[in-house]
């Protein structure tokens, strides 16, 4: 899936010669920053590690979001890892988008937009039609990128609903590809 090339946030470069932000493929030497940043997403939702299996998640990354039928996004600025993005199968022709996350101090600079605009390319290019996400009501920021990029609420989609998430879907054969 996609090209090993680094590709540039769109407005991750304030022109005040701050550094610019890359979007980069995961790679072998980058699992201690991605389950660094997994951590970190998932204690910023104040959750236990017991809950979706979140702590057999972590011990078996980069599964279950591997090539072809996953991937995982790392955007990093100033030589520091600083945001990611999953991508995982859920059959042939759905997938879902995962752990939409960027540190705080860089939240604003639309590192989250271009993670979420790169996924949507990425499960486009392995011949997904439909791209599923969930998140809380209280992610206001993650819960207005969804609809502004196209997604819309659903029904849960999962065998086992998360209590109180709000479920969205985007139909990947009306996406135009962002870059």
């Amino acid at each position: 899936m996609g090209g090993k090339g680094v590709k540039r946030a769109r407005r991750a470069d304030s022109g005040d010669g701050c550094p610019r932000t890359g979007i980069r493929h995961y790679a072998a030497h980058d699992l201690h920053s991605l389950q660094e940043l997994f951590r970190e997403y998932w204690s910023s939702l104040g959750l236990s590690g017991d809950f979706q299996q979140f702590s057999e998640e972590l011990r078996s990354l980069p599964r279950p979001y591997t090539p072809p039928s996953g991937c995982l996004l790392l955007a990093s600025r100033g030589g520091q890892t600083v945001g990611c993005m999953a991508l995982r199968a859920i059959t042939a022709d759905k997938a879902e988008a995962k752990r939409l996350f960027v540190r705080a101090p860089c939240r604003g600079l639309g590192i989250g937009k271009a993670l979420l605009g790169r996924i949507i390319d990425e499960a486009c290019e392995a011949g997904y039609r439909q791209l599923f996400a969930d998140t809380l009501p209280h992610m206001k920021s993650a819960l207005s990128l969804y609809a502004q990029t196209g997604f819309v609420q659903v029904t849960p989609y999962s065998r086992r609903p998360t209590p109180g998430a709000i479920y969205l879907e985007l139909d990947l054969s009306k996406h135009k590809r962002s870059g």
